[in-house]
């Protein structure tokens, strides 16, 4: 037996003489109490075990924290992340863009650069429909779930009502299941659409909101300038909020906590804040321009500054009471090198695996009208770029994914889309915040 390669340990957490451990590969995250932070030091110094040590390490091995051998995890890492750039879940998930078109102007898009396509049209709407049933029965999945996305998806409800019409009675004929969500900007929510969605299977709604409305209505503007998108959002969500699911996603410029905290603040005043499913806070950008250079002022994701800011904002709901809708500790699974990462379905039809790249038209897998994939994807699923790191020895491997991180950054950094890209200096800055963060959230509501 040996100490996990993968385990990251946090001293006199959450109280003085105690720690916290967390297995990167099996995702365990544990009080160390000090007899048992003993075992595990005597077994990584091969100092002479005890009949109490050999018991505490069985238990351990339970949760991943201890191996049989370098080789039998080296096995267990290969398997899984063979099997997340390669399995197939049993939900199959996909993104449907209903349009390009909106009636937003907001200062970050990074759609704005791209040419704005036709509406997403009942024949393609059709075809869509088609090749999800299709694909399901491919990987053998037992449902679809789909999310509607944009531009504004609500622009165009009548595709939503094919794609979804559609998708429910393959649910209702199949004995499957089906259920959509989506991403909008809210302005359209009105509670007639959601009674008219809710039938077809909708089950939550995200909706864009970027701070009180001052900041709102600076950085989303109606595209004619003209009225407060805020104020017709939160009448919107007002009237909603107990019909559906609804989580805001909050798109933050630069590292000023009091943009969240005025929007929470906000959304309590109105008595919405724990109606809501969650809050669910994001980072602006960078974006990439049609020949892959990195354009807008966004910060980089894998950047320490981004991990704490993005820690800060998940603490401010904690300490309102609200549970983050987010994992803190889950790994990443870059769609671009997985083949159950969501297909992109757009207007134009073309399918793609990236919604940051979908203006690059050699890096999309397919398209609508045609049932073979383009070689591109294979070339990314085949990829295989966490082997680099397979024996470099770093704990946060697992954490990275089939993707080794986000293959936007590497073409932005690299300008190649299977370049090189490190993120352990995020995952430094970042997991220890989480764990304590994340224990956090398990006393106060539970696993």
């Amino acid at each position: 037996m040996i100490p996990s390669r993968y385990n990251v340990i946090l001293n006199d957490e959450p109280h003085p003489g105690e720690a916290l451990i967390f297995n990167t590969l099996h995702g365990a995250l544990f009080v160390l109490e000090p007899d048992y932070r003993q075992s595990l030091e005597r077994l990584a110094t091969r100092a002479e075990l005890f009949p109490a040590d050999h018991q505490r390490l069985a238990e351990m091995a339970g949760e991943g924290f201890v191996a049989k051998s370098a080789e039998a995890e080296r096995d267990q890492v290969i398997h899984h992340l063979e099997r997340a750039a390669h399995g197939h879940p049993e939900i199959l998930a996909a993104k449907v863009l209903t349009t390009m078109a909106c009636n937003l102007d907001c200062v970050y898009c990074f759609e704005a650069q791209m040419d704005r396509a036709p509406r997403l049209g009942p024949e393609d709407a059709a075809r869509v429909v088609a090749r999800l049933i299709a694909r399901a029965g491919e990987t053998g999945a037992a449902g679809i779930a789909v999310d509607f996305y944009g531009g504004e998806p609500l622009l165009n409800p009548e595709a939503i009502l094919i794609v979804a019409g559609g998708l429910e009675d393959w649910r209702r004929e199949n004995g499957r299941q089906f259920s959509f969500s989506l991403t909008t900007n809210g302005t359209l929510l009105t509670r007639a659409m959601v009674e008219r969605l809710l039938p077809l299977g909708l089950s939550q709604v995200r909706v864009s909101l970027d701070g009180a409305a001052p900041v709102h209505d600076a950085r989303r503007p109606f595209r004619g300038r003209t009225g407060s998108s805020h104020a017709v959002i939160m009448a919107n969500l007002a009237e909603v909020v107990d019909l559906v699911r609804v989580t805001p996603i909050v798109t933050c410029s630069a590292s000023d906590p009091g943009v969240f905290a005025g929007l929470l603040d906000d959304l309590a005043a109105r008595a919405l804040l724990h109606r809501l499913a969650s809050v669910q806070p994001s980072l602006e950008q960078r974006r990439l321009d049609g020949q892959g250079r990195a354009c807008g002022d966004g910060a980089c994701a894998l950047d320490a500054e981004s991990a704490h800011f993005f820690l800060e904002m998940q603490a401010m709901l904690v300490e309102r009471g609200v549970r983050p809708r987010t994992d803190l500790l889950s790994a990443t699974n870059c769609a671009l090198c997985s083949e159950s990462g969501p297909w992109i379905f757009a207007p134009d039809g073309a399918i793609h695996k990236c919604p940051l790249i979908m203006d690059q038209d050699h890096l999309r897998v397919g398209r609508l009208e045609s049932q073979t994939l383009e070689p591109g994807y294979f070339r990314l699923i085949a990829s295989e770029p966490w082997r680099r790191c397979l024996d470099s020895g770093c704990p946060y491997l697992p954490l990275c994914g089939p993707g080794l991180g986000c293959r936007v950054e590497a073409l932005r950094t690299t300008g190649d889309i299977l370049g090189q890209v490190c993120a352990r200096q995020f995952q430094e800055a970042y997991l220890p915040g989480a764990m304590r963060l994340e224990y956090r959230i398990q006393e106060l509501f539970g696993e």
